[in-house]
């Protein structure tokens, strides 16, 4: 329950297990270890409620409608600057897009590996 709680949690937000470990302070195999099963102490159960921004009950009440909060800052940067970006050339605008592609890509290719390490650990 828990560990199916964080992997959707963590897949909301589009962090990898290094993401959350930044986030959070807590190692990624240990993160890994509470998404295959094992149970997060209370100390670091409280870490990740701090990092999705939930009640510790989304995590220890089976049908909790908690949502993930996201840091609204952010969602207003991101609105402000696609205002802006409206304003440039077509050009700049297709090379800003070029730009955010290589990092979603980046992105993917790290999560990617990141996987296929936990797999060959085990």
């Amino acid at each position: 329950m828990i560990s199916e709680k964080i992997m959707a949690a963590r897949a909301q937000k589009a962090w990898s297990l290094m993401d959350l470990s930044k986030e959070t302070g807590i190692h990624k195999q240990t993160l890994h270890n509470y998404e295959k099963g094992i149970k997060p102490s209370h100390k670091n159960l409280k870490k990740l409620c701090k990092a999705f921004g939930v009640p510790i009950e989304f995590f220890t009440t089976e049908n909790s409608t908690t949502a993930i909060k996201s840091k609204p800052l952010l969602k207003g940067e991101i609105e402000s600057k696609v205002k802006l970006i409206s304003g440039f050339s077509e050009a700049e605008q297709e090379a800003l897009i070029r730009i955010i592609d290589q990092i979603i890509d980046k992105r993917r290719l790290s999560q990617k590996l990141e996987e296929i390490a936990m797999r060959v650990k085990f």
